[in-house]
């Protein structure tokens, strides 16, 4: 029990080593603009099909559309706002130069939603996070963390981490007051994969330090409704991740040779 409750304490101690010498070997590091995909979520993918969101940032109103719902371009049905590509608080959170992609994706032959996004960073590498953090600042309970394994042609499969959530529904009676959703995601830097936000770091100190270059970063999640008896879902993540992929990453044989 005692070496267990002294690994935290060592991996902060090594993370802080690991930052010191970033901060004194590593001040003229190149920051490279490159990325690992490409700057747009399909519009298609096998039998989903995919749909742009819109978000209104009055704060009065604050409603969010599919584009195929807004009457006017550009403005919120609501209120007559000007609509964003991404919500107020997101805004307000990430760095201005972030690249935030989402689309809402509707299966033609199943009836089955799931959303899919995309936050890339720019000049400021902050703009990536655990998104951990954001979920339960939404009011989530983080219920499970699990990995699974996407098939891939090719290639070794692909390791996706996944947050199981409950989120509470405000004026439904007890019994039907709880969305049960998934959140499924994994990092992309320029030449790197991981699911891991603890592994990212540690490729981010290593670029810096041994190579002097500082890479954009991308992390793609996929998110959805489940039942909470089963992990039916996980199928559904994987179908969806296994044609998305090839469709996203933009030179996917660079991960098939590691």
């Amino acid at each position: 029990m005692e070496n267990k409750s002294i690994k935290p304490l060592l991996t902060v101690i090594s993370l802080f080593a690991v930052t010191c010498l970033l901060l004194i070997f590593t001040v003229n590091v190149k920051v490279s603009m490159q990325a690992g995909i490409f700057d747009k979520l399909p519009d298609t993918l096998g039998d989903w099909e995919g749909v742009d969101i819109a978000f209104c940032h009055n704060k009065s109103c604050m409603r969010s559309y599919t584009v195929n719902e807004i009457l006017e371009e550009g403005q919120c049905n609501n209120c007559r706002k000007e609509l964003f590509t991404m919500s107020l608080g997101e805004k307000q959170q990430l760095p201005v130069d972030t690249t935030l992609l989402k689309k809402r994706y509707a299966n033609k032959v199943t009836g089955e939603n799931l959303h899919g996004s995309v936050v890339l960073s720019g000049q400021d590498r902050s703009s990536i996070h655990r998104p951990e953090v954001c979920l339960q600042g939404q009011n989530n309970d983080v219920k499970k963390e699990l990995f699974i394994e996407v098939p891939l042609e090719g290639r070794q499969p692909l390791e996706v981490k996944i947050l199981e959530l409950e989120k509470p529904i405000p004026g439904l009676p007890k019994g039907e007051n709880i969305s049960y959703q998934y959140y499924a995601y994994w990092f992309v830097g320029k030449d790197r994969e991981t699911a891991r936000h603890s592994e990212r770091m540690f490729w981010m100190g290593f670029d810096r330090f041994f190579r002097n270059v500082s890479h954009r970063w991308a992390y793609i999640s996929v998110s959805g409704v489940r039942d909470a008896s089963n992990e039916d879902y996980h199928t559904q993540v994987q179908g969806f991740i296994k044609d998305l992929y090839p469709r996203l990453v933009i030179d996917p044989e660079v991960f098939a040779k590691q």
